[in-house]
């Protein structure tokens, strides 16, 4: 049965969340999938629970879906996994400045609000929030360390590259990813400068009112 307990199903929702519409076969060749059940089975039980429509592509002439309420789907998917199962949270270093410095030195990947700030001004939290290797995470739950500033790390999974850019000399989780992050961390609240971006509110054209 399909479910976003599998590993291939988190690429998947990335996926149909990017694109306005896509199709099974090009989704299966994007992602590096062979297409079948695992592609199928979780196009369909999205559909059947009424996340996912779908239309005949004239052109094409095959079945094309699309994503009604982005939204909707995110909440969903956020019923399934929290990014406090994934957390460890310490209090280290001297300010924030120079922990942001020290894991940009390490290539890591900035999220939730951390990545938040980079995309809005409106946004400011004093706390870190910083994917890191399994590894780095493990080796900062054995220690004993202190400082000043709290830094919730998260182990990442990256899945695909398209999950992370850089914005301003750091290395960050995508607006979408961020958004999605957002929902799965109880801050929905402070998601609304990155739904006005990636998906723009459409103009009213007041002349044919």
């Amino acid at each position: 049965m399909a479910s976003f307990k599998s590993r291939y199903a988190y690429p998947q929702l990335y996926y149909m969340l990017s694109h306005k519409e896509f199709k099974q076969r090009q989704m299966a060749r994007d992602l590096g999938y062979s297409h079948g059940s695992k592609i199928s089975d979780f196009v369909v039980w999205l559909e059947t629970l009424g996340f996912v429509t779908k239309s005949k592509n004239l052109r094409d002439r095959v079945n094309a879906y699309r994503v009604p309420a982005p939204l909707a789907l995110i909440k969903f998917y956020s019923t399934f996994f929290r990014m406090s199962e994934i957390r460890l949270s310490i209090v280290w270093g001297k300010t924030r400045e120079e922990v942001i410095e020290y894991f940009k030195s390490q290539n890591a990947v900035f999220c939730l609000t951390t990545a938040l700030e980079q995309y809005t001004e409106y946004v400011k939290d004093p706390a870190v929030h910083v994917y890191v290797t399994p590894e780095f995470w493990n080796e900062m739950e054995s220690k004993e360390v202190e400082g000043n500033v709290r830094v919730h790390l998260y182990t990442f999974k990256p899945y695909r590259d398209d999950n992370v850019t850089e914005k301003n000399g750091l290395r960050v989780t995508t607006p979408l990813r961020t958004l999605i992050d957002l929902y799965c961390d109880d801050k929905a609240y402070a998601a609304e400068p990155l739904i006005n971006q990636i998906w723009p509110p459409q103009k009213t054209n007041t002349s044919q009112l």
